[in-house]
């Protein structure tokens, strides 16, 4: 049942009086909220459910986690269910789970919400797959890492990565051995978590890059999701570093903020090894049936909290492309 109660409890938890009107210009991403004249029906579609969820966490007691705040894990739910891509990794090394948790926020907002409650409140998240992703006691002791990632990122993405390790504990500031992911690892998640069942995964180191990124604009344009296994580099500001004929210009997102326009085009920097960074591919690559090495792409990614879109040549992200996950219906 809808309810315009938990509607609002999803969006803006007013304590007395609460304005539609109000709540509207916060934005949203990525569908903006309507303008003109609203029907309160869809609204209602989009934000209730999770509403219902997020009150169901909200009215709970039993917190395992001992450094997680149940009021501060809500109010970022709220954040996060208005704006997915404000998410933050900093300082750890966890690009390859909070990739996933941002998917997770976009595609499946009721489900987001209850997978934090369950680990807030039981340690374990099931997934629909019925594997079951476990916060070790150790890893419920830990602090939250210092940094802009926020405790219900930590909560699921230091869970996600503690769970598939063998040797290596998740703790102190998350950027060691303990957090790197491959791609096994991230196609498992987008499977279990994501719940997208149909894809793969294909590394490129020594050929293959086209082939890559077709398979990542057929997966979205199936309405899947695809992760780019990328040097990190292709987002950082190069200067004058001139190598690459590959630019990028950056759109910030922060909580109930409208996101930053994107500004002027920078430089990459040049490409280094080995590879070390998963970013979400938002869409954009047109490529044609047999692209040449100086053909132009244009295409968008997100990651660190904002938007990338980035120019250059096929010759020239190829440098920077070392694999490929997908995930679709």
């Amino acid at each position: 049942m809808l309810s315009l109660r938990d509607t609002a409890f999803a969006l803006d938890n007013p304590s007395g009086s609460w304005s539609l009107r109000q709540s509207l210009g916060v934005p949203t991403w990525p569908q903006p909220m309507p303008s003109g004249t609203v029907s309160v029906r869809d609204l209602a579609q989009r934000f209730s459910p999770a509403g219902t969820a997020l009150r169901s966490l909200a009215d709970g007691s039993v917190n395992l986690w001992s450094h997680i705040d149940r009021a501060t894990v809500v109010a970022e739910l709220r954040d996060r269910l208005r704006d997915p891509a404000i998410i933050r990794q900093n300082p750890t090394g966890l690009c390859g789970p909070i990739s996933i948790v941002v998917e997770f926020a976009r595609r499946r907002p009721v489900q987001y919400v209850l997978a934090a409650k369950q680990l807030l409140e039981t340690g374990k998240l099931v997934c629909p797959t019925g594997r079951v992703i476990v916060a070790e006691a150790e890893l419920r002791k830990e602090p939250v890492a210092s940094g802009t990632i926020g405790q219900v990122d930590w909560l699921l993405a230091a869970t996600m990565r503690d769970d598939e390790n063998i040797w290596e504990d998740v703790d102190d500031d998350a950027n060691g051995l303990e957090t790197i992911t491959l791609w096994g690892e991230e196609r498992g998640w987008t499977r279990d978590v994501l719940d997208l069942p149909n894809g793969g995964w294909e590394t490129c180191f020594v050929e293959g890059e086209v082939r890559c990124m077709r398979k990542a604009q057929d997966a979205v344009n199936a309405g899947g999701v695809a992760f780019f296994l990328i040097d990190a580099n292709l987002i950082k500001n190069g200067g004058d570093d001139d190598e690459e004929p590959i630019h990028y210009r950056s759109s910030g997102h922060g909580a109930r903020q409208a996101p930053s326009g994107f500004g002027g085009w920078v430089h990459s920097k040049d490409d280094d090894y080995p590879p070390d960074h998963w970013v979400i591919y938002l869409g954009g690559l047109n490529l044609g049936a047999d692209p040449d090495d100086d053909d132009p792409v244009l295409f968008r990614v997100w990651s660190w909290g904002s938007e990338f879109e980035l120019s250059g040549t096929v010759d020239a992200f190829s440098e920077y492309l070392y694999g490929v996950v997908t995930g679709t219906p």
